[in-house]
């Protein structure tokens, strides 16, 4: 057993078990006993965001963007984390629900990243609630991928007049966020 005090300087690789790496990568522990792994860093250019800059008209039974698109080029293997967080808002005396996702090419996400917003509420465009979805997709072949909050509302409303929204921009209390980051 090696047990070094003071610096070390090494004048060629240091390669556990055998392994060089990659460039840009990163030495990652795997626990006590255990070897490290090369891995890449999170990078700020790993991390995209997008806002939502117009409020969205959910109802009408189909998905609409709220924040996004967010399109990338990545390569098989990679894992996404998505994060989006926004409010959504009911108009006049009514009940209604909105589904929010976060997309991936038009798509529920296999596991994460949906949620079933219900907002009962009595006083016009007062009716505010928050959301947050997470998920995790691991990128099953190389190719473009496109990242989009969305939301969902009845076509056909429980009561005449009401209305689902979500979105806005940075002066409205519905701006949204999504949040896609990149672990190659």
């Amino acid at each position: 057993k090696l047990d070094v005090v003071g610096n070390v300087q090494f004048s060629g690789a240091l390669m556990p078990g055998g392994n060089t790496g990659t460039s840009g990568q990163v030495l990652i522990s795997q626990g006590a006993g255990l070897p490290p792994v090369w891995a890449y860093a999170l990078t700020k250019n790993d991390v995209y965001v997008a806002y939502s800059t117009t409020t969205q008209d959910l109802n009408g039974g189909t998905w609409k963007t709220i924040a996004g698109p967010i399109t990338l080029s990545l390569p098989a293997g990679t894992r996404i984390i998505a994060y989006a967080s926004g409010s959504a808002m009911s108009s006049g005396a009514c009940y209604a629900s909105a589904d929010i996702r976060i997309s991936v090419n038009g798509n529920d996400f296999p596991d994460g990243a949906y949620i079933k917003e219900t907002i009962d509420f009595n006083v016009s465009w007062d009716a505010f609630d928050t959301y947050s979805v997470m998920g995790v997709y691991d990128v099953p072949s190389a190719g473009s991928y496109t990242f989009r909050l969305e939301g969902w509302g009845p076509a056909s409303p429980s009561q005449a007049g009401c209305n689902l929204r979500a979105g806005g921009n940075n002066t409205s209390v519905l701006q949204a966020t999504l949040i896609i980051l990149v672990l190659r």
